[in-house]
């Protein structure tokens, strides 16, 4: 493995206290890269290694398993290794592109720095075992690395690294790197506890709403409660008479690109703390005369009439296969038609959205929590008509990202309002803010007909997808119906969409796992052979169709896949062991991840088996079983965590009530009325994962389209009783 010294890796001495190793990730893509220092690995004279990270962390331990990977090539002690976050400003490599980089999200931070990372690594310890060699006057091959020391083959003698950093920062890097195989790893696929969690016990770990800085004022926002709303007037003189609160000040609407979009309008009160800013946003919210504009007469059951009467007009052809019209009139002996509706879902995340700015002298310096920095100075940028090399974004960990923090709104406010009263402030959403001025999973509906042949086969399929935003529309079909179309229809949203964890995802995978279900039972035919069955058939040469087609090449990678996973799952659940009364396996298989090239799909397939009682008119999971292909596992502990997160996300908006829409406003305000899943309802789960020497295929979101499927199709099996919309209102749910 080949590589160019001048685009991968520069060394500085760091004025006697250690040394600094700077590298670009994208070595291929890049030329005439300077070291600034940008990206880097630091060794200090105590022995302590430092890595810059560029990607976020949100609660999923990434930075646990980035610094795995580095110390695994350098052979460093993990327990040495401290990380931080490189700030985004001009020093940063491609800073002048909006994404790549910088980004923390679909699944795949590991997947980027898997190659990147340990190259990183095996360069540095290539650095130190030569500056060891030089020191004894031996060759580097009499050498070896080991636990942050380098140790002499021929006698006792040892080295730190630290020991090592002044003479290392005088050599050249090697042209080549040859990485550890498998079997050599020390580090990777070990459980590794996450390295911040020693630090979060103790309320030590710095996320970005415990930042405060010099000279900094705070701010409450009240925020326009529909699309098209406007002030008719309003009385500040009782938030003025509040001891701290310094004035109101208005901030526009702003726009962005169709995916990413701007920020609403609305009031801030500036105060001399969070809470007497919060104290007069409430006063305030109560002396606001609103005009609700067209989006005040909309609701939910308003949207709903909107989605039947979109369901008669024509729609988007997203893909075909054959001709689905004939296979109906001339094949098809036996067929359903079915629905299944999802509705808006916030993201209830534990640390409300907050960001600092400091908006002055043509200079825009941000402190937040965010899962792109980069987008978002570059989507400033142009709102402020700044130039981006006056741009500094400081990163800082996020209590809950799951696409939400991917979105510039409170970013924006703050630098609006910064700008505007020419002072550092501090804006921090509460709870309702969060709850009500969200960018909501959007509001969704599949509907499927199917049809079997003479002979139980599933010959025709015909999908249509009506949702409130074009995200994630259709569905991947992955099963191999010799009859096919796939169609879409997109309808204005009440509310601002936005993604969530998993996106389109949870909603395509929720449909068509449940259609399948459907037809294998209307076929009479057992749930998981009826899947492998479709699997199996030979690919279709007639290619689907649209925008969002896959293509053969990918389908060819994942199926074996899915195979493989629905073989081991069936195993660990005894899927054909006899069960008592009242009780049922529900299944369903999916991937997720990190998809970039038709031929080479890096997606990670999970597949979920639900064990379900009925009894009574009431629910309970008795089991949740996983059995997840990924990849390489980097940490078993992290990817544990991220797939009981998953499903524990995705099973509540089964249990309780979406997002409802009155007055063209989010009925729901805070915990009480969102409901989030809570440890009482958390059933037992069981997780498997493949062994696998490939490459990450991503973990973050994998474990969630599945589970909701998975459990319908369980209480089905258990009960007879269908049902095809979310949350279940069927049916009580049992808690532990």
């Amino acid at each position: 493995m080949s590589l160019s010294r001048r685009n991968f890796i520069k060394i500085s001495s760091l004025a006697g206290s250690g040394v600094l190793f700077g590298f670009h990730p994208y070595i291929e893509n890049n030329t005439g890269f300077t070291f600034e220092p940008n990206l880097y690995i630091k060794i200090a004279s105590d022995n302590t290694i430092t890595l810059g990270i560029i990607k976020q962390e949100l609660g999923q331990g990434i930075k646990t398993s980035l610094a795995m990977l580095m110390a695994e090539e350098l052979e460093a002690n993990l327990e040495t290794i401290k990380t931080e976050f490189i700030p985004y400003n001009k020093e940063v490599p491609d800073y002048q592109n909006e994404w790549n980089l910088f980004a923390t999200g679909g699944s795949g931070s590991i997947v980027e720095m898997w190659e990147v990372l340990r190259k990183a690594g095996a360069a540095v310890r290539d650095v130190l075992l030569e500056a060891a060699s030089q020191t004894w006057s031996v060759s580097k091959e009499d050498c070896y690395a080991q636990e942050s020391f380098v140790f002499s083959k021929r006698d006792s003698r040892s080295l730190s690294y630290g020991q090592l950093a002044e003479k290392a920062s005088e050599l050249t890097p090697p042209e080549a790197i040859q990485l550890k195989s498998p079997e050599d790893y020390k580090l990777i696929g070990k459980p590794v506890i996450d390295l911040k969690n020693k630090f979060v016990k103790k309320g030590a770990y710095p996320y970005g709403i415990d930042v405060n800085l010099p000279d900094m004022v705070y701010a409450s926002i009240v925020l326009y409660p529909t699309k098209d709303a406007k002030i008719v007037q309003y009385d500040a003189s009782k938030v003025l008479a509040i001891k701290g609160v310094s004035q109101i000040v208005e901030f526009p609407s702003t726009t962005g690109n169709i995916v990413f979009k701007g920020s609403e309008a609305g009031l801030a009160v500036i105060a001399d703390s969070t809470w007497t800013a919060i104290k007069g946003k409430k006063i305030l919210e109560d002396n606001i005369q609103w005009d609700l504009g067209s989006y005040g007469t909309k609701d939910t059951m308003s949207l709903k009439a909107d989605f039947k009467i979109a369901l008669r007009e024509d729609f988007n052809q997203r893909g075909s296969r054959e001709n689905i019209d004939t296979a109906f009139d001339q094949e098809v002996v036996k067929e359903i038609t079915v629905s299944y509706e999802n509705p808006y879902l916030a993201h209830g995340l534990m640390e409300p959205l907050n960001a600092i700015a400091r908006v002055k002298d043509g200079k825009c310096e941000i402190w937040a929590g965010t899962q792109s920095p980069q987008f978002t100075s570059h989507y400033l940028s142009r709102i402020l008509d700044l130039e981006l090399e006056n741009f500094v974004f400081h990163t800082y960990p996020s209590g809950g990202g799951f696409g939400r923090r991917f979105f510039v709104d409170y970013v924006t406010q703050a630098a609006l309002i910064s700008k505007k009263i020419g002072r550092t402030v501090k804006v921090t959403w509460t709870r309702e803010d969060e709850i009500q001025h969200g960018r909501y999973h959007p509001f969704r509906q599949e509907h499927y007909r199917g049809g079997l042949d003479k002979d139980n086969n599933l010959i025709a399929a015909h999908y249509k997808g009506i949702t409130t935003h074009a995200w994630g529309a259709g569905v991947n079909m992955i099963y191999n119906i010799p009859n096919y179309k796939s169609e879409y229809s997109i309808r204005g949203s009440v509310l601002h969409f936005g993604s969530w964890r998993s996106v389109g995802a949870h909603n395509s995978i929720f449909g068509r796992e449940c259609f399948i279900d459907e037809m294998a039972h209307l076929a009479k035919k057992d749930p998981v052979a009826f899947r492998k069955e479709l699997l199996q058939k030979e690919l279709s040469e007639i290619e689907e169709s649209g925008e969002y087609s896959r293509g053969t090449k990918a389908r060819k990678t994942q199926i074996p896949r899915y195979l493989n996973v629905l073989d081991i799952l069936s195993e660990k659940v005894n899927w054909h062991s006899p069960l008592p009364e009242n009780e049922g396996l529900g299944v369903a298989i999916s991937d997720y991840g990190y998809g970039r090239e038709l031929t080479e799909w890096r997606s990670s397939v999970c597949g979920q088996v639900a064990h379900i009682a009925v009894k009574d008119g009431i629910w309970e999971i008795k089991k949740i079983t996983a059995v997840v292909d990924c990849g390489t596992v980097v940490n078993p502990n992290g990817a544990k965590a991220q797939v009981e997160g998953s499903i524990y996300w995705a099973l509540t908006p089964l249990i309780y009530e979406g997002i409802t829409v009155k007055n063209g406003q989010v009925v729901q305000s805070n915990f009480h009325d969102y409901k989030v899943l809570r440890i009482d309802g958390a059933p037992e789960i069981a997780i498997h994962f493949m062994e696998s020497d490939a490459v990450p295929t991503g973990m973050g979101e994998t474990a969630v389209p599945p589970l909701t499927p998975a459990v319908l199709n369980g209480i089905y099996a258990a009960s007879g009783i269908r049902v095809r919309t979310i949350p279940v209102k069927e049916l009580s749910y049992r808690y532990a």
